[in-house]
């Protein structure tokens, strides 16, 4: 549809600076999860074929779950943010301060709950917006909460190498927040990386931060940082029943470009669980 329009709109001598899209999941009826593969498609091909900056500008979820909406709301910023060349520039929530029982037509898509009659107040909801931004920069990582997959997928937005057992790389429930976490385990032993590689990055110093558990016995588990334009940097993944939060800091990009994600050489039954990615520019 966008191909169909656009084309046209151009070939007539259409102008514009920026060209915008809706996401609602809860319109199409299906599980944001299920579908932002397909919006970042979308975005990544009409920034290239037009050569044109890209917005959501419509995004909204189920007021009465607003967990689901959080991660509506945090999946498309790292969608749009993942745009190559810095062309994905910005997310808007439509109408976030409304609520279906002080609204005539019953919108349903705000960010907010009744605390008393026609006094509304925001959900966790809208906590998203604060969230994909830390105190040192945006977070780069697409899906980096594993919440868009529910239990037992490969995880979207990550790839997978292995030694042909794929299937000990899945998401599961039970993670550090939110529903879901990566897992790395198979009853026999296994070799398995998850990993994600950004390019046109901006050159200067990153940061890489996750939550873990692991159950330990390994060959060898770690997070690691590498292709980046220097030599690689890695951390072991520590024996913890506790979520333990690992970072490797003082990454320089000189090339634009970085590979990030966990390995694992285990033995039968070895396990480790990821949360809460993050990868940002100092």
């Amino acid at each position: 549809m966008f191909r169909w329009w656009f084309d046209q709109f151009f070939s007539n001598g259409g102008k514009t600076d920026v060209i915008g899209v809706s996401f609602y999941p809860y319109w199409d009826g299906q599980p944001y999860w299920e579908i932002t593969d397909e919006l970042s498609y979308n975005l990544n091909d009409i920034a290239s074929r037009y050569n044109k900056e890209v917005m959501v500008v419509e995004v909204g979820g189920d007021e009465s779950n607003p967990n689901d909406s959080y991660w509506t709301i945090n999946d498309t910023i790292n969608v749009v943010k993942s745009v190559p060349n810095g062309k994905g520039i910005g997310v808007f929530y439509w109408e976030p301060q409304s609520h279906s029982s002080v609204l005539p037509d019953g919108y349903p898509l705000g960010a907010t709950k009744e605390v008393a009659t026609n006094v509304l107040q925001y959900t966790t909801a809208i906590d998203a917006f604060l969230d994909a931004v830390s105190s040192q920069g945006m977070n780069l990582v697409i899906n980096p909460g594993f919440e868009t997959d529910g239990a037992t997928q490969t995880p979207s937005g990550w790839s997978t190498w292995s030694n042909s057992n794929d299937n000990a790389n899945y998401t599961e429930f039970g993670g550090h927040s939110g529903s879901y976490r990566l897992s790395h385990w198979k009853s026999t032993p296994y070799q398995v990386s998850t990993y994600q590689i950004k390019t046109g990055l901006t050159n200067g110093t990153y940061t890489m931060k996750a939550w873990v558990k692991s159950g330990g016995g390994f060959n060898q588990s770690q997070m690691y940082v590498k292709n980046f334009g220097g030599t690689e940097r890695n951390t072991a993944i520590p024996t913890t029943n506790s979520w333990t939060q690992l970072t490797i800091t003082n990454i320089n990009v000189t090339n634009g470009q970085v590979e990030f994600g966990f390995w694992t050489d285990a033995n039968a039954n070895n396990w480790i669980n990821v949360d809460n990615v993050e990868f940002y520019k100092d």
